[in-house]
């Protein structure tokens, strides 16, 4: 359990800093004090074992104490957003109590407890205790709801169960080879699971967490001394197009990109000017960790993970050797096993220990795994069947432009054209129609529409938004 973690280290380096959060500074001993401290005051709420919370906190120092004491309460938390989505409704109906400090729609939830700076120091104030009889421990408890949407659209829920949490923790441990010298720079939020394992990882291993929104993030990496951060490709790219001039290359700062695959242009800018080791993460909420590629020119191919396995499939659920395009399933130790009060949606993703990722890939030797984009998202344009990712990634190779996006559409012929987007590319319209037209020729598609947009439609994780990009595309070419 992470509060013993905490406790270790508060025992063994009391002084040494757990968080900084916009220049507050808290020690591992004040956080140990703290959890213990509030292990009681939610007692006092009726919370323990089996209860369903939802925290909705904004301070950072705050939420880890209050998840640390619900967790060793064995309680299950749900993490809040200021706008709750109309389809959260029965999820926050499920919930006993919402620890929040913002307000809540009336008759959302059950019960709502304000988190008051009146109630919070209150709680700072008591006498230090052993949190009295705790619940017993076990790695089966429920500790987290999870959500996930995918690229679907469609709201899951998983139950995140505490062998799981702690599994992915030390995990990233041993990926990023952290230590107490490790510093960790928040730059996405808690409710990120990614994001939140990491940061669990660094506190077990007695690392710091910083969180800096006063200065710009290339700055904030240099006056905290940040070893470890992690982003989206969309949020890394927008980094390295607002380093300044002249900005020094951090000495020793490892970057994980996650959530889309990057290109080799952004891996390319990212090394020569950011990151001293740069990883390419491929996994997902259901499985955990699943790959990564460290090299540059690596043509996409990434090592699978120690301990995930990975098979494609055909469309009729048979393996496919090595080189072969299909279906991509992994299965890791630690991974989900269904989606919680939905037994359609875990039919169609979980078999016989198995998780279908919804992925296209191909396997290469003994550990080699190639992303290909979304099964959803596969072209299939006069017979050439394509992931949109490769022709993506050989237009912004060819027109060195920022950003590109790729679908297709049938038209009144019935006849399916290739639509493109390129966002921000330094050329003019002439020229980048005759590049983009030459590099394409030898696929041979029969009509290409083409289009400057900007942005290209990414959700928050950095995946492209393809109903939106063909309706967008479709639009600027007549096709509707």
């Amino acid at each position: 359990m992470t509060a013993d973690y905490v406790a270790f280290h508060a025992i063994e380096r009391p002084e040494a800093i757990a968080f900084v959060d916009n220049g507050r500074r808290f020690t591992y001993a004040q956080f140990d004090r703290d959890i213990r401290k509030f292990i009681p005051a939610l007692r006092e709420l009726g919370l323990g074992r089996g209860s369903r919370v939802g925290l909705g906190c904004s301070d950072l120092y705050l939420t880890w104490t209050l998840l640390l004491a619900l967790e060793r309460l064995a309680v299950t938390t749900l993490m809040l957003n200021r706008q709750e989505p109309p389809e959260a409704r029965p999820l926050l109906a499920s919930l006993d109590m919402a620890l929040s400090e913002w307000g809540l729609a009336p008759g959302a939830v059950k019960r709502h407890h304000a988190l008051t700076p009146d109630w919070v120091e209150a709680v700072r104030a008591r006498p230090e205790t052993d949190g009295g009889d705790l619940p017993k421990r076990s790695d089966d408890d429920t500790i987290f709801i999870l959500r996930t949407t995918g690229t679907t659209g469609d709201p899951k829920v998983l139950h995140g169960v505490r062998r799981t949490q702690a599994a992915w923790a030390d995990d990233w441990i041993w990926q990023q080879g952290l230590t107490n010298a490790s510093r960790f720079l928040l730059v996405l939020t808690l409710d990120v699971y990614t994001i939140y394992t990491l940061a669990t990882g660094v506190i077990r291993a007695g690392g710091t967490v910083v969180r800096e929104d006063r200065v710009q993030l290339g700055q904030a990496i240099w006056d905290h001394g940040i070893t470890h951060v992690a982003l989206f490709p969309i949020h890394l790219g927008s980094l390295m197009d607002a380093l300044p001039e002249g900005y020094p290359k951090p000495r020793s700062l490892t970057v994980t990109s996650f959530g889309a695959t990057l290109s080799e242009a952004l891996r390319e800018k990212t090394t020569a000017r950011f990151a001293t080791v740069l990883y390419d993460n491929y996994g997902s909420r259901e499985a955990g960790f699943v790959s990564r590629i460290l090299a540059a020119n690596s043509g996409g191919i990434g090592t699978l993970s120690p301990l995930a396995q990975a098979v494609v499939l055909d469309e009729q659920g048979r393996s496919l050797p090595p080189g072969e395009l299909g279906r991509l399933w992994i299965k890791t130790p630690f991974m989900h096993r269904e989606y919680a009060g939905n037994p359609e949606a875990t039919a169609k993703s979980f078999r016989d220990g198995w998780f279908n990722s919804g992925d296209l890939a191909i396997l290469h030797g003994r550990r080699g795994v190639q992303l290909m984009g979304r099964a959803d998202d596969l072209l299939n344009i006069g017979g050439t069947k394509m992931p949109p990712s490769v022709i993506e990634e050989l237009i912004l190779r060819t027109v060195n432009a920022k950003d590109a996006g790729v679908c297709s559409i049938r038209n009144q012929l019935g006849i399916e054209e290739l639509l493109i987007g390129v966002a921000d590319a330094p050329i003019g319209a002439q020229e980048l129609r005759e590049r983009i037209g030459a590099a394409l020729r030898p696929l041979q598609f029969a009509t290409i529409r083409l289009a400057r947009i900007s942005p290209i439609p990414r959700n928050a994780g950095g995946k492209i938004q393809r109903d939106q990009l063909q309706r967008i595309l479709a639009r600027l070419a007549g096709l509707t």
